[in-house]
């Protein structure tokens, strides 16, 4: 398959239907949450309350990283907020509580 500027191909290691993300200073992208299918958010085996790196290519790092405050949150970290802090970190919120 050719990717093209208007079409980019990106190979995320889990369903993320409605996930977070955010480019980092060195280009790569920070995705987290989604849901594994689009269903139910209140059934927890329909979530995905983990993070994974895609590179400047859009490719996973190949690594899908359970994060505490995600599953804690159970549903309301669906859509966490991610703010890029100026010093590169990054400040990861939801409904309930701050990371």
């Amino acid at each position: 398959m050719e990717v093209t500027a208007a079409s980019q191909v990106t190979n995320l290691l889990t369903a993320r239907c409605y996930a977070t993300a955010q480019t980092m200073p060195d280009g790569t992208v920070f995705v987290a949450s989604g849901s594994l299918n689009g269903l139910d958010r209140t059934v927890p085996a329909n979530n995905n309350p983990t993070d994974e790196i895609l590179n400047t290519e859009g490719i996973s790092s190949g690594k899908s990283i359970p994060l505490e405050t995600l599953e804690k949150n159970q549903p309301y970290y669906m859509y966490p907020f991610v703010r890029l802090l100026n010093n590169g970190d990054l400040f990861i919120f939801e409904i309930c509580r701050g990371l």
